[in-house]
């Protein structure tokens, strides 16, 4: 993967947008990689970066893998705000269930109004208790899956081989 920077701080930092000097583009070199990197190691990632400038690639390997490590953190605790988040609101969807489920049967068995009513109503009640868990569901399987990919990718980028050319600029 070869990726072309003005500078070696513009692996970590946002460049000014500056469309009338031809630069429209407003995300860091590491926001790049992280898009373009594929989270699945099918082998070691080799990323060449041109720079404007020569730099030390030991240093450059430090950083990366250090603000991958930083950006990894995070994303843990994400994770953990999101499980336990959802946890909490499982509990929630769960005993909401439990409440409709009982006064679906209730209603059911109730011998008041017609029973093409009571039967609308109960499952009306059974419908909504099981969407009140679409919420805690989602979060516990499926939002924390773009943090995994993203982690994923941080790892990669953080032990591949990074090698640094000074590209000539015109």
């Amino acid at each position: 993967m070869r990726l072309a920077l003005p500078a070696a701080a513009d692996l970590f930092r946002a460049p000014e947008q500056d469309p009338l000097a031809g630069q429209f583009s407003t995300r860091s070199g590491m926001d790049l990689l992280t898009e373009q990197v594929d989270p699945r190691p099918s082998e070691r990632l080799r990323i060449e970066l041109d720079l404007g400038v020569p730099y030390p690639e030991d240093s450059l390997r430090t950083a990366v893998a250090g603000y991958c490590e930083e950006r990894i953190g995070r994303i843990d605790v994400q994770r953990e705000a999101i499980q336990r988040r959802g946890c909490k609101e499982l509990v929630v969807g769960l005993t909401f269930l439990a409440g409709c489920l009982a006064a679906g049967v209730l209603l059911s068995a109730a011998q008041a109004g017609p029973y093409w009513l009571r039967t609308f109503l109960s499952e009306g009640l059974v419908i909504v208790g099981w969407i009140a868990l679409w919420h805690p569901v989602d979060m516990l399987f499926f939002e924390r899956l773009p943090l995994v990919r993203e982690t994923r990718v941080l790892r990669r980028i953080a032990e591949a081989d990074i090698v640094v050319t000074a590209a000539t600029r015109d």
